[in-house]
């Protein structure tokens, strides 16, 4: 299953580009641009902006395209008797979905309210969408830049300004169309039935187990041979089990032709032992028990013959 790739990295397909291309460099029909009066009694041209919102969901589709204030600057907050004069600045970035961007920034303007947090509220948004306006205009004619053609201006005002017409009766939504809600639900239906389809196998606990008992080495399982120790007698006849712990050892004969006493070894211990340091230090430590074993008994001899 592929990844969805994220909003500013879906390229374009040629055709798509192509298209949206030649829409951009057409101009503005004279029905979509207003006109207001400016300073020194002139008029300008210049277009609603629900009216450029309405047209970029038309070109770019309303997911194709994005904006964001970036920053925003309440510049002067004049207060002369009780009225207040505001003035804002805002940047606005708009972004395409494959990455393309422009920013630009607009200014509003509110003059002689007595309110001053309705004052702040008239310049904010007006700013944000001048810098909107702005911002748009930079892809191309259709979204704005045209009106800033003089000779487009001269040809757009010779048409007389013709009012909206009115939207009629079937046009209008008074609740959301089932269909959205239908094509919502089939999209997440969609959407879950191929992440299944996708979704590996997992095994039961139970087989899991039994796999990993399986695959552990049949050489852990076996038990490490004894190690051959040199002070031990070889002869099964020399060894006899006196109790659960302790082994009985009979020695040779020793000088003088008597048996010297049974000496205890450890047998667990001694005969499990696979560390070559401990064997060694056992194994001297058994050499000085029998050194010391036969002088004693030399010198309980000498003792009887005196």
């Amino acid at each position: 299953m592929q990844r969805p790739v994220k909003f500013g990295r879906i390229e374009y397909e040629v055709e798509e580009h192509q298209v949206l291309q030649s829409t951009l460099r057409r101009d503005l029909a004279p029905e979509m641009v207003s006109q207001r009066h400016g300073p020194g009694g002139q008029k300008l041209a210049y277009i609603e902006g629900w009216r450029l919102i309405a047209l970029a969901n038309e070109v770019f589709g309303f997911n194709g395209w994005s904006h964001a204030v970036v920053q925003q600057t309440i510049d002067c907050v004049d207060q002369i008797e009780d009225k207040f004069y505001v003035g804002v600045s805002s940047t606005v970035r708009v972004e395409l979905k494959d990455g393309a961007f422009h920013e630009d920034i607009g200014y509003g303007v509110c003059e002689g309210m007595k309110s001053k947090a309705l004052s702040l509220e008239k310049a904010r948004k007006e700013a944000a969408t001048d810098g909107l306006k702005r911002a748009l205009k930079g892809f191309g004619n259709v979204l704005g830049n045209c009106l800033n053609n003089k000779n487009y201006l001269r040809w757009a005002n010779k048409f007389p300004v013709a009012t909206p017409a009115q939207p009629q009766k079937n046009e209008t939504i008074l609740e959301v169309p089932p269909d959205v809600h239908k094509s919502r639900y089939n999209a997440m239906e969609g959407k879950k039935r191929t992440a299944e389809a996708v979704k590996v196998p997992q095994l039961p606990t139970s087989l899991l187990r039994e796999e990993k008992q399986t695959a552990e080495p049949q050489e852990s399982k076996q038990k490490l041979p004894a190690p051959h120790c040199p002070m031990l007698p070889t002869d099964p006849k020399l060894v006899s089990k006196s109790d659960s712990s302790f082994t009985t050892v009979k020695p040779s004969n020793v000088s003088g032709g008597q048996k010297s006493e049974s000496n205890p070894v450890f047998k667990d211990d001694l005969l499990n032992e696979s560390d070559p340091v401990k064997m060694e230090r056992k194994r001297r430590q058994q050499q000085k028990k029998e050194e010391f074993l036969q002088q004693q008994m030399k010198r309980h001899k000498s003792d009887d013959n005196k």
